[in-house]
């Protein structure tokens, strides 16, 4: 009978830790998801409506110490075979990035981790920053 109570205590600890780590994995994993679209007021330092040197010059301040690498995704050229330019961002000159509507800084800490910058009309219209984990 002790036995028994011994054998079903251990494969009880053995069932039990995989499950708690999976637990704390999925646990961690859902209290660190972003993803959010802001198309008023402001956020991640950054205000609807400034103009692209402003938001330009606040990159800067917030990321220059930062490895992090643009990327412009061309979405407009997107479906006739053009590719994306990846820069550090501390290569990037203001005037590389006049003509895009679209900027997008990729934070390389997890599988997804960005922040997307979106323009009309030389003014910043929406900010969206996806952070996914790994699992």
């Amino acid at each position: 009978m002790i036995m028994k109570y011994k054998i079903s205590k251990i494969l009880g600890i053995i069932i039990i830790i995989p499950v708690l780590y999976i637990f704390i994995v999925l646990a961690y994993n859902f209290a660190t998801i972003i993803d959010e679209n802001i198309t008023e007021g402001s956020g991640y330092g950054f205000t609807i409506g400034q103009s692209k040197g402003e938001v330009f010059l606040k990159a800067q301040e917030l990321y220059n110490d930062r490895d992090i690498e643009f990327t412009n995704y061309y979405y407009e050229h997107f479906h006739q075979g053009k590719s994306l330019i990846r820069k550090p961002f501390l290569e990037i000159d203001l005037n590389f990035l006049i003509p895009h509507d679209h900027w997008e800084f990729d934070f390389h800490e997890r599988a997804t981790d960005y922040l997307s910058l979106n323009f009309k009309d030389g003014k910043l219209s929406e900010i969206v920053r996806m952070r996914y984990p790994e699992l």
